[in-house]
């Protein structure tokens, strides 16, 4: 008998019990199960699992025969004299299927009804006898998928993120390499003896004569600025001299480079690139030199770009259209937005207004209220300060082609409706004529 394999994934938190044109399919939460099924069923089951389990993702992988001969098919179990109308509890497991006919001979007229989903305690029958008797009294409605409206204020600044569908989008001034935090030291005459540079918490004292015993991390003073720059150098690199130059025992600088900018100055260079650099503590205890601008860290440093990362543009308009190229993963990828960036697995979103942005749940119904969005940044805000998206509505199961009606409108299902499904369509009934 020729059988398929099926690989069924469940994308959902919640497991999935389910029954299925003959086919019984259990599925733990985030899990992947595999299932044989006859081959000739296959096809239906693939198509059942997809319209009333959207969180199941299924694979055909492939047929192969096992070797046992075609089973008698039995014919389709009807039931001709029944004395009240089928209810749920009719289904396969009382050997009805789809196409199973049953026949309310208490009613008058009698009432037909045909088999549409045979889901065990879930069975669907549809009453044939429409045009005896009135439509169905329901209020039917289409699933609505959870949003929320994002405002932008102003620029973002350098940092600052907006979080949804489990992802964090940073925006940046710029995207590229990133750069080295350093800074310049600068000497105008010799250091003078017990004087201190400190890089990174590493303390480098001049002295006018090495001690010895040897102390690690003294410079030798010399007769000019130069050749003091020369003997910071070769002590932050371990560079030659060790003993004459500068005090045995010091090793290479482990975080900063350090090189001679000119003959009076030095370059410290953190040896990352980022902004992590830009912490990087320094500090001096000179008459004759000082740190540009007085300062007591390295700066300049940029992280470089990364996946998730949104170019902030030019103003608030331009963010909100690099961020929803990031999130749909839209043109301009390594420019708009960081290179690696892939599609948003849970949302989309849409530019409301030069200011606003509308993230949207792929998935309609209230599983989309539990999304969780964020944001760091004062000029960025989530509608009512919201930490989830809201107003998912799950839609009212339905088969297709049903009808049915109320006190305005007449409602009919195009198609197969699950709760994360918009298949529902109405007529106003309007007023007398």
């Amino acid at each position: 008998m020729l059988k398929t394999t099926l690989s069924v994934h469940n994308n959902s938190s919640a497991k999935v019990n389910c029954v299925s044109v003959g086919a019984r399919i259990r599925v733990p939460a985030n899990s992947t199960v595999s299932v044989i099924v006859d081959k000739t069923r296959s096809d239906a089951i693939v198509a059942a699992l997809a319209s009333r389990y959207p969180a199941l993702v299924v694979t055909d992988m492939g047929d192969f025969d096992d070797g046992v001969a075609y089973p008698y098919e039995p014919f389709v179990k009807h039931k001709l004299i029944a004395p009240a109308a089928p209810a749920v509890t009719n289904d396969e497991t009382e050997g009805y299927s789809i196409g199973s006919i049953w026949v309310n001979t208490s009613a008058s007229p009698q009432d037909v009804y045909m088999c549409v989903d045979s889901t065990e305690d879930a069975a669907v029958w549809k009453n044939l006898t429409l045009d005896d008797q009135p439509f169905a009294e329901k209020t039917p409605v289409n699933a609505v998928a959870a949003s929320r409206v994002l405002t932008v204020g102003g620029l973002p600044a350098e940092g600052d993120t907006v979080s949804s569908g489990g992802v964090i989008y940073k925006f940046r001034a710029a995207l590229g390499a990133g750069a080295k935090a350093a800074k310049i030291l600068t000497l105008t005459d010799v250091a003078k003896d017990t004087e201190t540079v400190t890089i990174d918490e590493t303390v480098y004292t001049f002295v006018t004569a090495l001690s010895d015993p040897a102390v690690p991390y003294e410079v030798l003073v010399e007769v000019s600025a130069e050749l003091n720059i020369n003997n910071l150098v070769a002590a932050a690199t371990g560079g030659a001299g060790a003993g004459t130059k500068y005090g045995t025992g010091t090793v290479a600088h482990t975080t900063v480079d350090v090189t001679k900018g000119s003959a009076a100055t030095i370059v410290a260079t953190a040896k990352a690139i980022g902004f992590a650099g830009n912490s990087i503590a320094i500090d001096e205890d000179l008459d004759n030199g000082t740190w540009a601008g007085g300062a007591t860290v390295l700066s300049g440093g940029v992280d470089a770009q990364s996946a998730n990362d949104v170019l902030r543009g030019i103003n608030a308009e331009a963010s909100i259209d690099n961020l929803v190229l990031a999130i749909t993963a839209g043109a301009g990828a390594g420019t708009n937005y960081g290179t690696g960036t892939v599609v948003n697995p849970l949302v989309t979103a849409v530019k409301a207004t030069a200011a606003t942005m509308t993230c949207t749940n792929k998935i309609k119904g209230v599983i989309g209220n539990s999304t969780v969005i964020g944001k760091s940044g004062s000029d960025l805000s989530w509608a009512n300060s919201a930490t989830a998206l809201a107003g998912g509505v799950n839609g009212t199961v339905g088969v297709a082609n049903e009808t049915c009606a109320d006190a305005s409108y007449i409602y009919h299902a195009i198609s197969q409706n699950t709760i994360a499904d918009a298949n529902w369509r109405r007529i106003s009934l309007g007023s007398a004529y």
